[in-house]
């Protein structure tokens, strides 16, 4: 989450993650770390049950 975000993005996560898992790192394991920190978030979100997470940009009725 950052600064002034209202809510933790599940999305910005999911799309984080992705992204650092298609790249070629010239060195082995530089974005472990950062893919830890995304892959445990979004491991969080489905250890506590929240599967009705909030997608901040979506503006439609449900």
């Amino acid at each position: 989450m950052y600064g002034l975000e209202r809510d933790p993005s599940f999305s910005a996560n999911c799309n984080v993650l992705l992204a650092l898992l298609e790249t070629e790192p010239e060195i082995e394991g530089c974005y472990s770390a950062q893919i830890e920190k995304a892959l445990t978030f979004l491991l969080d979100i489905f250890e506590i049950g929240d599967r009705d997470t909030v997608h901040k940009w979506d503006i439609s009725s449900k």
